[in-house]
C-alpha cells in the first residue's frame, strides 16, 4: 500500500497539472490536478482502500466544530503535504493518524498588539510564542498577512498563547443521525488563567487584550483547516505598550503556580476581577476605564452580598485588608472613598468629575495588590477581617 500511494503522489507532483491556485480559485474549481488522469487515479486508489473510508462523505470534528469531508479533501491534503515533506513522509503522517484514537491539538488565543522579544513556556505547558512560530502554516500565514498586509481595521497579532492537548479522533458518516457530538474538553480556561497572570505581572496601563480563541492542529494532521471555527472575544482598544519582558513572564509564572492552588470557585472570581482590572489598563476612554475599576473594586471587596453603605464598607475593607498601620489605613480609606465618588460620576453621568481623577492609578494598584494577596492566601471572610480590627 505504501509504494502505491507514494507512486500516485509522485506522479501528481511531477505532472504539468500541478499548479499553484489561490484559496478562492481552489474553492471554486478544486485542486488544479483534480481532473487530470493522475488526479483521477489517486482518487480511485483512495476509494479502493478501506482504511481511507473514514474520509469518504464523513463529518470530521475538531474542537467545537466540524466539516463534511470527502476523498478529494484527503487527496488534496496528501498532495499539499507531499509537496512540503515528500510523498513518503505524507504517507507516514496519514497512517499515523489513521492508526491512533487521538492526536495532538492546540488551543490558541490571539493577543492584540502584544509584542514579545523572547518566547516563554509556563510551568503548565502553555507557551507564549511569536505568530510565525505556530506549527500550523495556514494559521501562521493568515495571522501575519492580517497584521502586515491588510488595510482592514483589524488588530495586529504578533504573538499567541498556545496550549497543547490530546484530542479524540471523530469521523462520523454523514448519514449517521444517531451520533451525538461529544463535548471536547478544550483548555480555553487554562489560556485565560495565563493571560490573567500576565496582566497582573505587567505594569499598570499595559493590559492584554485577546481577540479570539480556537483549536488548530499541526500541519502533519490531516484535518480540514480551521473547521473548529473561532470564538471571538469582546475586547477593548489595546494600550500602547512595550514588549512583554522576561522578568514579567517569570513573575506571571509564579503567580500562575499560586493561582492553581485555589479551588475553582475562587479561581473563577479572580479571573473576573482581573478582567475588570485589565479593562482599566486598556486604551479605552477614561469613563470606560473608571467603570471597569469600580466593578473590579466591588468584585474584590463586596463579593459577599453586603449591600449596606457600599462606599464605606468597600473603603474600610480595603484599608483593613491591605495595611497594618493606622496611618496607612486612613490613607487607603480616604483614597478609596474619593475613587468611589469619581467612578460613581462615570457610572451615573457618563462623564468624569473635575477632581480626584489622579487618584485612580493609585487605587488601581491597590486593587492589584488585593487580588495578588487573595491569590496568596485564598478565600476571604470579610466579616472576620472587619471584626479582627476591633
Amino acid at each position: 500500500m505504501t509504494n502505491e500511494l507514494v507512486n500516485h503522489l509522485n506522479k501528481i507532483l511531477s505532472s504539468a497539472s500541478l499548479q499553484s491556485l489561490s484559496p478562492i480559485e481552489k474553492a471554486i474549481h478544486g485542486p488544479s490536478w483534480s481532473k487530470s488522469e493522475e488526479g483521477k487515479a489517486l482518487i480511485e486508489y483512495l476509494e479502493s482502500v478501506d482504511t481511507y473510508s473514514e474520509f469518504n462523505e464523513h463529518l470530521q470534528l475538531l474542537g467545537n466544530g466540524g466539516a463534511s469531508i470527502n476523498l478529494l479533501n484527503l487527496a488534496d491534503w496528501l498532495v499539499e503535504r507531499a509537496s512540503t515533506v515528500g510523498p513518503e513522509q505524507a504517507e507516514i503522517d496519514i497512517n499515523d493518524y489513521m492508526n491512533s484514537d487521538h492526536f495532538e491539538a492546540y488551543g490558541v488565543m490571539l493577543l492584540a498588539n502584544t509584542h514579545i522579544d523572547n518566547e516563554f513556556e509556563f510551568y503548565n505547558g502553555i507557551k507564549l510564542v511569536h505568530a510565525y512560530s505556530l506549527n500550523n502554516k495556514w494559521l501562521s500565514q493568515s495571522v501575519q498577512m492580517n497584521s502586515y498586509g491588510q488595510s482592514l481595521p483589524l488588530l495586529k497579532t504578533d504573538c499567541v498563547l498556545v496550549c497543547p492537548f490530546q484530542h479524540a479522533k471523530y469521523h462520523w458518516s454523514n448519514t449517521d443521525l444517531e451520533s451525538k457530538h461529544s463535548k471536547i474538553d478544550i483548555p480555553y480556561n487554562s489560556l485565560e488563567e495565563v493571560k490573567a497572570c500576565l496582566i497582573l505581572a505587567r505594569p499598570l496601563g499595559y493590559g492584554l487584550q485577546s481577540i479570539a480563541t480556537s483549536v488548530v492542529v499541526a500541519d502533519n494532521i490531516p484535518i480540514i483547516q480551521s473547521i473548529s471555527g473561532w470564538s471571538l472575544h469582546s475586547f477593548k482598544m489595546p494600550p500602547l505598550a512595550p514588549s512583554v519582558l522576561n522578568i514579567e513572564m517569570n513573575r506571571a509564572n509564579e503567580i500562575l503556580k499560586r493561582l492553581h492552588k485555589l479551588d475553582e470557585k475562587n479561581k473563577t472570581k479572580i479571573l473576573s476581577q482581573v478582567e475588570r482590572f485589565n479593562g482599566y489598563s486598556s486604551g479605552a476612554s477614561m469613563v470606560d476605564r473608571s467603570i471597569d475599576l469600580r466593578i473590579c473594586l466591588e468584585s474584590i471587596f463586596l463579593d459577599d452580598g453586603n449591600k449596606e453603605q457600599l462606599r464605606y464598607t468597600l473603603s474600610l475593607r480595603a484599608a483593613l485588608f491591605l495595611s497594618e498601620s493606622l496611618e496607612e489605613r486612613k490613607d487607603i480609606v480616604s483614597k478609596m472613598k474619593k475613587a468611589y465618588d469619581v467612578t460613581s460620576t462615570a457610572v451615573h453621568t457618563g462623564g468624569m468629575p473635575n477632581k480626584n481623577v489622579e487618584l485612580l492609578p493609585e487605587v488601581a494598584e491597590l486593587a492589584r495588590k488585593a487580588i495578588l494577596k487573595i491569590i496568596e492566601i485564598g478565600d476571604i471572610n470579610w466579616q472576620e477581617v472587619e471584626l479582627q480590627s476591633k
